[in-house]
Order: structure tokens, then C-alpha cells, then sequence
């Protein structure tokens, strides 16, 4: 997880709460799968996605300012409903 310019690894159970204006970004860092739950709002004039060097190590800064959710997401994977093609190597399958 990037917050204000810092990287912080979360641990299973971990909760983060954003403030409203509050940089952050979640990146998948690590070589196992992961689950995070996110709930919250990306629209009106005065949100804005900065340019982030820190996120741009892991893929996930926009290449200019923008306040626009759909600029700034172009380019993340869609959300896709269907199991990983590991499911059945998980311990609980």
C-alpha cells in the first residue's frame, strides 16, 4: 500500500482508513494471491490522481494530473468474474 509518498505492507486483517484528500494507492507487491476490499468515491472537481514516482514503480501513477476517474483508471485491469487459474491448488478448494 503507498500512502503520502510512503510504502507500507499490509498483513492479513489489516484495515486502512483513508481520510478524504489522503494520497494512497494499493499495489499488488507481493507473489501470492490477495483480497482487499474497497469501498469509497472517485468523482467531483475537486478530487485529483497525481503524478506519483513512488506508484509508477509498480505500474500504478497516472502519467499526468488529472481529476478525471476514467482517465485515470484507463489502463487498470477490469474487474473479471471467474476463478484464478490457481483456484484449485488453494488449500481450501
Amino acid at each position: 500500500m503507498l500512502v503520502e509518498g510512503e510504502e507500507r505492507e499490509l498483513r492479513p486483517w489489516d484495515f486502512f482508513h483513508s481520510p478524504p484528500w489522503t494520497e494512497h494507492a494499493f499495489v499488488g507487491a507481493g507473489d501470492g494471491p490477495c483480497v482487499i476490499l474497497m469501498v469509497g468515491a472517485h468523482f467531483g472537481p475537486e478530487v485529483r490522481y497525481p503524478v506519483s514516482e513512488l506508484a509508477a514503480r509498480y505500474g500504478a501513477s497516472v502519467e499526468k494530473e488529472t481529476s478525471d476517474p476514467g482517465e485515470a483508471y484507463a489502463t487498470a485491469e477490469r474487474f473479471r468474474r471467474e476463478r484464478p487459474p490457481y483456484w484449485s491448488r488453494l488449500p481450501w478448494s
